[in-house]
């Protein structure tokens, strides 16, 4: 019985140790025979969610291997030991759909993560055409405080009129037109609350965010120049039609609408203090590759 066991074992235990050695093999030769040519880059729109994306999905490859091994090891258990047969059959089952199901919980999580960042990638289009020697465009800036779970700023945008904090919300739409009459493809924006078409109901959560994360980004740069750096939040939905009906402290917009808004701005920020501001967020969003 124990060599039994043991031949199991290792035949089904070698699919996933081949892959780990494979794996590490390849990156320490890429790694020894070559260098990159480039030791730095801007994030691109995006970046944050593409890295979580391939994070999930390496783990979503390690879990489905694992449940191919367990469930033919006890399959091959069962094989050999009639008596408990039922048993080890059972357990195999059990064992290769907790694997299963963990990977379908963690590719329906890549699967939002790859909503955002196309929503994210989106809005970097249309804000990547606004740059020039006079409007600086910066995306995805980590954000990581003492005691808090860590977040990022999806876009930055400094004009010699504002700087602006952009927060992206990528949203699936519902396939027919709400009984109460609001547009499939509508968000009503009241000034305090974002009204989507049913079932999807009302929510401040977008808000909340642009809002937290234009005041940080207002203190962090005020901190940073010494001088006083007022930001302003916005929100957009790539896709969406929003529909204005109050004002509030965050605009709320189609990312279609950004050129317009941020087109001809007046030069209210002094060109030395914008080259620094803009010099200190190049510092931050920009990814080291040297490693």
């Amino acid at each position: 019985m124990l060599s039994n066991v043991t031949s199991a074992a290792v035949a089904s235990a070698l699919p996933l140790v081949g892959f780990i050695a494979w794996t590490g093999w390849f990156v320490r030769c890429r790694a020894a025979g070559s260098r990159r040519p480039f030791e730095q880059m801007p994030r691109p729109a995006g970046w944050s969610l593409q890295t979580r994306s391939e994070a999930i999905l390496l783990e979503i490859t390690i879990l489905s291997i694992m449940a191919v091994t367990f469930g033919f090891l006890f399959w091959v258990l069962g094989m050999n030991e009639a008596p408990a047969r039922s048993t080890l059959t059972l357990t195999g089952l059990i064992t290769s759909g907790g694997f299963f199901i963990m990977a379908a919980t963690k590719l329906k999580c890549m699967a939002n993560h790859n909503l955002g960042l196309r929503g994210e990638q989106i809005t970097g289009q249309y804000l990547d055409r606004l740059s020039s020697t006079s409007v600086h465009v910066f995306h995805d800036l980590e954000v990581r405080e003492p005691g808090c779970k860590p977040w990022n700023i999806d876009h930055i945008v400094v004009t010699p009129e504002a700087v602006y904090a952009i927060e992206t919300k990528a949203r699936r739409k519902p396939l027919t037109r709400t009984r109460s009459g609001q547009n499939n493809h509508e968000i009503i924006y009241d000034g305090k609350r974002l009204t989507f078409p049913a079932p999807m109901g009302s929510e401040t959560h977008g808000i909340d965010q642009a809002r937290a994360s234009a005041k940080w980004l207002s203190a962090t740069l005020s901190a940073h120049l010494g001088e006083s750096i007022p930001v302003k939040p916005i929100l957009v939905f790539p896709g969406w039609w929003i529909e204005a009906i109050g004002k509030g402290p965050v605009t709320v917009l189609n990312p279609k609408r950004l050129s317009s808004l941020m087109r001809n701005p007046k030069p209210l920020i002094p060109k030395r203090l914008q080259s620094a501001i803009a010099h200190h967020l190049y510092e931050r969003t920009r990814i080291d590759l040297s490693a």
